[in-house]
């Protein structure tokens, strides 16, 4: 029913290292309450909706309501922990936050907010992505800087990393076509795989395609996969064998 819907992110089950769930969580972007809003599908249920065509607003619960989304500026990202808690965030130059649930999920009363704004007020990009013992990273670009980095919620503490690792430090984005990035997860070794495009602020100039690794708690950049392209990159997917761990 959201007619205003800029963006959109999924997380499915069994994406989750351990987890052998059947739901696809289901996270959008509007730009009238300018919030965002959860649903989720049951592919074991009928492919039925928990909350059918009336999504639930997770932001205004956690007074993360000043924030005001645009398309080509924003993005949305969610992932489900170890543990079985939901994450969602947004990042703004009004408001930046990232969310949680651990239960009754179909009510804005049952999201929190994860700490404290991790991010800054910027307009820059984050994908969450679980980690063991139920922390999560939150791999972050800054379109300013032109680099990578993430920050990890430890769970067992309740808080977010004080600074940033910085993995990348010279990736030139186009502010045309948001995010470049894509992540996938290893469910035997929990390793985290990320692609990211590079150098196609022209697009079709000198269009890259680069790789990372997160493995044992630090990054190493991984194959340059595609560079000197003129074929017009404008973002990147990735995914994973589950049976052999091929990328």
């Amino acid at each position: 029913a959201q007619v205003d819907c800029i963006a959109i992110s999924v997380w499915y089950d069994r994406w989750t290292p351990g987890d052998s769930g059947n739901y696809i969580h289901i996270m959008t972007m509007d730009t009238t309450s300018d919030d965002l809003f959860y649903n989720r599908l049951d592919t074991a249920g009928g492919d039925t909706l928990l909350l059918g065509s009336a999504p639930v607003d997770v932001s205004t619960n956690s007074g993360n309501s000043v924030a005001t989304f645009a398309t080509g500026i924003n993005q949305v990202t969610i992932t489900k922990g170890t543990d079985g808690t939901l994450y969602t965030s947004a990042i703004d130059t009004s408001d930046s936050y990232v969310v949680e649930c651990t239960s009754n999920c179909n009510l804005a009363t049952g999201w929190t907010e994860t700490g404290t704004n991790p991010f800054g007020l910027t307009n820059n990009y984050a994908i969450l992505v679980p980690l063991a013992g139920g922390n999560i990273l939150a791999v972050h670009r800054d379109v300013i800087l032109e680099d990578i980095g993430s920050k990890v919620w430890n769970n067992g503490t309740a808080n977010w990393d004080v600074g940033t690792t910085t993995f990348e430090t010279n990736a030139p984005d186009n502010v045309t076509y948001d995010v470049g990035m894509a992540v996938t997860v290893s469910p035997t070794t929990n390793d985290i795989y990320l692609a990211y495009t590079a150098r196609n602020t022209t697009v079709g100039a000198d269009d890259q395609i680069r790789t990372a690794l997160y493995s044992g708690g630090s990054w190493s950049l991984t194959k340059e996969v595609v560079r000197y392209s003129e074929k017009g990159i404008t973002n990147v997917a990735i995914a994973l064998d589950s049976s052999n761990n091929d990328v």
